[in-house]
This record gives structure tokens, sequence and C-alpha cells, in this order.
């Protein structure tokens, strides 16, 4: 075996997340922190500076969606990695695609902020959080697949978390076609992610209450990490 292979084979597998989970934190952070920048600073007359400050409008609003949205892409990010017992390359790469997309969000968001009445602007932001919550279902479906999480993740919870996991991917991508009829319409469609999530959490305490079970959520970060569910189908 050459020295190339046997350095990747003892390096391609192990047990310590935690750098992994740390590179994808520092991503998030530099990330919510550069959507701020995609506000422009106006060069305007000190008497013509609040009339400026009122067109930015759509640049803070942009701003503040981006951020409660990569919020909510981090949680699932953090909780997911807090659930892993192990990781392999083809996670790694998993985890790249996505960060890849989360690093492009600055530019959707300034983008957005400055043509939000294009089709085009609305379609690149959709697609690049869309292709964020896709990413994230795969890490979750992967480290599922192969017993890479948790023994405490049984099929119920899998299925919950996949389901949550799928609610901005799908109001994102539903959100595309509409853009291209009106951009206007399509920016509202993104209210739904905040409807289907509640909706979902509702009712997912609704049949916890019928059954007299607690209610599916996520788990700490104090979870014993050892051993995983037999059952993946």
């Amino acid at each position: 075996m050459s020295t190339y292979r046997r350095f990747t084979t003892w390096t391609s597998a192990g047990a310590n997340t935690e750098r992994s989970a740390l590179f994808g934190d520092a991503f998030y952070a530099i990330a919510m922190v550069l959507v701020a920048t995609s506000i422009p600073i106006p060069s305007v007359p000190e008497s013509d500076y609040s009339a400026a400050l009122a067109a930015q409008v759509p640049d803070f609003l942009s701003f503040a969606l981006s951020f409660a949205l990569l919020s909510g892409s981090w949680l699932t990010h953090h909780r997911l990695f807090k659930l892993l017992t192990g990781y392999n390359n083809d996670l790694l790469r998993l985890n790249l695609v996505v960060l890849f997309f989360v690093a492009l969000t600055p530019y959707a968001t300034g983008v957005l902020g400055r043509y939000g009445g294009e089709a085009s602007a609305v379609i690149l932001y959709a697609t690049v959080f869309s292709v964020i919550g896709l990413g994230q279902i795969a890490l979750l479906q992967y480290a599922w697949r192969h017993s890479l999480v948790t023994r405490h993740v049984d099929r119920s919870l899998f299925l919950f978390l996949r389901t949550r996991s799928v609610i901005v991917p799908a109001v994102f991508i539903t959100s595309i076609p509409v853009a291209l009829l009106d951009a206007h319409a399509a920016k509202f469609l993104w209210i739904f992610v905040l409807v289907l999530d509640a909706a979902l959490i509702l009712d997912n305490r609704r049949q916890s209450d019928d059954t007299g079970e607690a209610p599916t959520r996520e788990l700490s970060a104090h979870s014993p990490r050892h051993g995983i569910p037999v059952d993946r189908n």
C-alpha cells in the first residue's frame, strides 16, 4: 500500500467530530457577520441622510431575513453534529458542500437587497438557501444510514428531524418558478417557512399529548453519544 493510501485510510474516519463542528460554527459566524456588510453606508450630504436610510429599508430587511435563516440553519447544523458519534470522508465532503453555499449567503443577500424586484435576484437567493437546506438533509440522511448517530436517535426522532429540515428547501424551491412570474409574490411565499415549522411542532405536541408520550425534540449537547439503532429501514 502506498504512503498516500495508508495516510488517507488512517485519516478517512474517526470518532472526534469536534473539529468539524467548530469549523462549521466558524463559517456560520463569519457569514452572519458578513451579511451586515452587504448594507452599504450612504455617501450623501448630512441633510439627505434620513432619506438615504429610508431608501435602504430593503437592504435591512434582506439582512434580517438572512440572519434569521442562517441562525436556524446553524442551529440545525450544530445540533446534528452533537448527535454524531463519528465521521468519514463522505460526511466531511457533504459538510463542505453545505459550507460552500453558506459562504455565498452574504453575496446573495446583497443582491437581494439591491435588486429585490428582479426575478434573477430572488432565484439566486432562493437557490442558495435551498441547497443549504438540501445539504443538511443529506448530512442527516447519510449519518443515519451509516450508523454515525447516537443510539438516542430512534426512527421517530430521525423522521421528525428530516421532515423539519425539508421545510426550508421545499418553500424556497417552490418560490423559484413563482419568481419568474412575480418576484415579490415569491418572497411572500417565504413566510410559509415559519408557518409550516410552527404547524409541524404543534402537530408533534398534539400527537404526544394524545399518546401520553414526551414530544419529539432535538437532543441536548449532554446526551450520551454511544450506541446506534439497528433498524435503518
